[in-house]
């Protein structure tokens, strides 16, 4: 689907992917079926477009592993700094 070079056509084989899916009748697929049904819009959207999340992910992984690492910490001026810093 994101090999698809306009929105159409991976709106379209989306929602192949889905109807074949739904034949299967694999009960795992059921909520996978719904939520993508659910954002297909969004979904096809992001074909075309030159985006991607992972810095915001670096990010977040980065603020989870400092928080935990720094467990205990009672001054949460310097822990926010240290935060701050690392974005």
């Amino acid at each position: 689907m994101f090999r698809k070079e306009t929105r159409t056509e991976a709106k379209r084989e989306l929602r192949d992917w889905l109807l074949l899916a739904n034949q299967l009748s694999v009960p795992e697929f059921q909520h996978c079926i719904t939520t993508f049904t659910n954002w297909s819009t969004e979904i096809a959207n992001i074909v075309g477009e030159n985006i991607s999340n992972g810095f915001i992910e670096g990010s977040n992984n980065k603020i989870k592993v400092l928080k935990r690492i720094s467990f205990g910490f009672q001054n949460f001026r310097r822990s926010r700094n240290r935060i701050l810093s690392l974005i």
